[in-house]
C-alpha cells in the first residue's frame, strides 16, 4: 500500500532532490508530491511532520538548514494590536502596512507572516481588492490573524448581544478566506475575561460564544485556536493545561491550541505540558519574558527558556509555525535578529 504527500506538504523544501533512508523502504520523489511506501493502509493527514508519522528516524540527504522547513520560522507585523512598532516607518493605510511589513519579513527569509485583525476588520473595498491583489500576484504566506476583538467587548457577559460580535468576527474570517489563512488566534484577554461576580454563567455564555465563532470560521475554513495569556491579561485561559482541558470541554471540532512561550514563561508554565497537548497544538507565538521583547533580546530574564520551549517542540514532532509576537524597538533589526535567534534554536 502507499501514501501520497502532496505538494503543499513539502513545498518548504526549496525544491532539492533528496533522498529519505529508513531501513530498507524506498521512497519516490515525483516532481509535485512524494509517494511513501510503507506497511500501512491508514491515510494519514498530510499536515503531520512526517517524522511524527512513521516513527523512525529519516535521515536527509540536503543542505544543513533543513530544519527550517519542519518548524516554519513566523513573525506577526506591527499594527493593530497590541504590540508597537518602535522606530519603523508606517505606511499610510492598513493594507499598504499589511503588504510593505510581510513583503520585508518574507525577503528576511520568514516562512510564513501573521498579522493583527484590527488591521483587517476597518479595510475599505480598495484596500481590501488592494490586499487581496497583491497576494493573488505573489503570496504574502499569512498564516495567521490575532487580536480578533476590541478589548472593551465583554464576550462572556451573558446579558450581551452577541450578534454584532459574530458579524465583526465573521467580516474578517471573510477576508481571511480571501488571503487563504488558515487560523484566527482567540487571545483578546480582556474581551474574553469573566464577569467577577458571576463566573460560572460568564464561562457558559463564553463557551456558547466560541462554539458559533468556531462555526463561523469553519465555513470558511479557518480553525479557531484558543490562546493561553497571563493572567495579568485574563483571568480564562491562563495556562496550556487549562486550556487544552477546555477545549476537550468545548468539544467543538473546530477549536484548536496555540502555544504562546511569553505567557508560559509568565505563568511558570512546566514545558513538559508541550508534548502533552502537542495533538491539539496548531500555532505558537514567542517572545522573551518579561518584558515582551523579541526572541533571543538580551534583557530576557531566562534566555534558557525558549531554548527549552525549542527543543520540546521538536522532541514532540511539532512541523507547523513558530511566530515572533513582541513589541519591537525598531521592526527591521529587531525581526532580523529574532530571525537569526529562531534559525539557531529551531535547527539542531
Amino acid at each position: 500500500s502507499h501514501i501520497v504527500m502532496s505538494a503543499n506538504t513539502c513545498r518548504g523544501f526549496k525544491g532539492e532532490e533528496f533522498v529519505c533512508l529508513f531501513g530498507g523502504w524506498g521512497c519516490i520523489f515525483v516532481h509535485s508530491f512524494w509517494i511513501f511506501f510503507v506497511e500501512s493502509e491508514e491515510y494519514i493527514d498530510k499536515s503531520i511532520s512526517l517524522c511524527y508519522l512513521l516513527k523512525m528516524k529519516i535521515h536527509l540527504h540536503t543542505s544543513p538548514d533543513w530544519r527550517n522547513h519542519m518548524i516554519r520560522l513566523s513573525c506577526c507585523i506591527p499594527g493593530g494590536s497590541l504590540m508597537p512598532e518602535g522606530v519603523a516607518s508606517v505606511p499610510q493605510s492598513p493594507a499598504e502596512q499589511i503588504v510593505t511589513k510581510c513583503r520585508y519579513l518574507l525577503s528576511l527569509g520568514y516562512d510564513t507572516t501573521e498579522c493583527a485583525g484590527g488591521m483587517l476588520a476597518h479595510l475599505s473595498d480598495e484596500d481590501r481588492a488592494y490586499l487581496v491583489r497583491e497576494n493573488r500576484e505573489s503570496s504574502l504566506r499569512l498564516t495567521a490573524v490575532n487580536s480578533l476583538f476590541p478589548g472593551d467587548w465583554k464576550l462572556a457577559d451573558p446579558a450581551q448581544d452577541k450578534t454584532p460580535y459574530l458579524a465583526h468576527a465573521a467580516k474578517i474570517f471573510d477576508i481571511m478566506h480571501e488571503l487563504g489563512i488558515p487560523y484566527a488566534v482567540f487571545g483578546s484577554g480582556a474581551a474574553r475575561s469573566l464577569l467577577a461576580d458571576n463566573e460560572e454563567e460568564s464561562r457558559a455564555s463564553l463557551f456558547d460564544f466560541m462554539r458559533s465563532l468556531a462555526d463561523e470560521a469553519g465555513k470558511r475554513g479557518i480553525t479557531l485556536l484558543i490562546e493561553p495569556l497571563r493572567r495579568h491579561e485574563s483571568n480564562i485561559f491562563v495556562t496550556v493545561p487549562e486550556s487544552g482541558d477546555a477545549i476537550h470541554a468545548l468539544g467543538h471540532p473546530n477549536i484548536c491550541l496555540l502555544y504562546d512561550a511569553f505567557h508560559m514563561a509568565e505563568e511558570g508554565t512546566d514545558l513538559s505540558c508541550v508534548k502533552t497537548y502537542v495533538p491539539l497544538l496548531r500555532h505558537c507565538h514567542i517572545a522573551e519574558s518579561p518584558k515582551r521583547s523579541y526572541p533571543g533580546c538580551e534583557d530576557s530574564g531566562d534566555l534558557t527558556y525558549n531554548r527549552r520551549f525549542a527543543k520540546e517542540l521538536l522532541d514532540a514532532g511539532y512541523d507547523g509555525a513558530v511566530s515572533v509576537e513582541c513589541g519591537f524597538g525598531d521592526f527591521q533589526k529587531d525581526s532580523a535578529a529574532a530571525l537569526t535567534y529562531l534559525k539557531e534554536i529551531f535547527c539542531r
